[in-house]
């Protein structure tokens, strides 16, 4: 279980996705016939998730959860609490946030409970961060987030795309994208120097769901590299910001549409941005001279002016909605 563990967390970071599924699947069903390392199935079920997560397919991420929590009969203590964790993960890529919540909670307080020692604690507290953070909940996200970088050493380079997307999400939801942005450009560099093109990937993806354009090049050079329909979206995404047309976002593209984090990848109708206040008005007219001068420093680098996101404004999955 532990070399299976090992090669789907490789297969993940490199984006070798041909036999992720059968790898997974003759894990898992060594897992169950197995006493010793049935427990464990539920732990590997989340690593899968992630590698999913990593290379668009979101729909295998919700499928592989439902199948190993129906597989389970009566889980016991600390076994639940990375169940909890894998369903709440599948949660969050899905954009069901306020389950993924819920769930993740679950994960975390049977850690505490059960004084385990292992990542379980710090990946829960990156989904929740990421989680409170989407629903416009600072304070929760500052709380889970400064949880989980107590519990990640510098030596943990497998969590450090985690903690880096956690923490821009954070700043992301704070109004300071400036800051966001430049955590994931710092993250995508290690993620490179690492050899983890997918890591790299989900940086960029969220820099372009922040509004930057910068790396549109990079972006383009990943998708022709990977070959996957989300690396092929995230640089669509990126050279779109570029060129200031979004509509090239919003062609249908039966392949790619749904391997975007959080299935569906919403786009605001003059150039794509992470947050419009002025979608919040009647009339969605851009942001008048007033509005844009009360903006944080780090929202006022961006074009036109449209990224300060309000306190109520709402993340679904990896895309963005108001919440009126």
């Amino acid at each position: 279980m532990m070399a299976s563990v090992a090669l789907v967390m490789a297969m993940g970071a490199l984006g070798h996705v041909d036999d992720l599924a059968d790898v997974a699947e003759r894990a898992v069903e060594r897992a169950i016939t197995a006493f010793e390392s049935s427990p464990m199935r539920f732990w590997f079920g989340a690593v899968y998730a992630r590698a999913c997560r990593l290379t668009g397919h979101i729909d295998e991420c919700g499928q592989s959860a439902r199948r190993i929590a129906d597989s389970a009969r009566d889980v016991p203590g600390f076994a639940y609490a990375n169940l909890a964790f894998l369903l709440g993960h599948a949660s969050l890529v899905r954009g069901d946030l306020r389950s993924a919540l819920s769930l993740l909670r679950e994960a975390r307080a049977g850690v505490e409970k059960h004084g385990a020692t292992t990542g379980l604690r710090p990946a829960s507290c990156f989904g929740l961060a990421e989680a409170h953070a989407k629903l416009g909940q600072v304070a929760a996200a500052e709380e889970a987030l400064a949880e989980a970088q107590r519990f990640v050493p510098a030596e943990y380079l497998f969590m450090q795309t985690a903690l880096s997307l956690a923490t821009g999400w954070t700043l992301a939801a704070k109004g300071y994208l400036g800051e966001a942005i430049a955590t994931a450009h710092q993250a995508a560099t290690e993620a490179r120097e690492r050899g983890q093109p997918t890591h790299e990937l989900a940086c960029l993806q969220a820099a372009a769901q922040w509004g930057d354009a910068s790396q549109a090049s990079r972006a383009r050079d990943l998708a022709d590299e990977l070959s996957l329909p989300l690396a092929n979206t995230v640089a669509r995404h990126a050279e779109s910001l570029l060129s200031g047309d979004g509509k090239v976002c919003l062609r249908p593209r039966r392949n790619t549409r749904r391997s975007v984090t959080g299935s569906r990848l919403r786009m605001p109708r003059h150039r794509q941005r992470p947050c419009l206040p002025a979608a919040n008005t009647a009339s969605g007219d851009c942001m008048r001279r007033r509005q844009r001068g009360s903006l944080p420093p780090s929202a006022r680098g961006c074009a036109r002016r449209h990224c300060a996101p309000p306190p109520d404004f709402r993340w679904v999955g990896d895309s963005v909605r108001s919440s009126s």
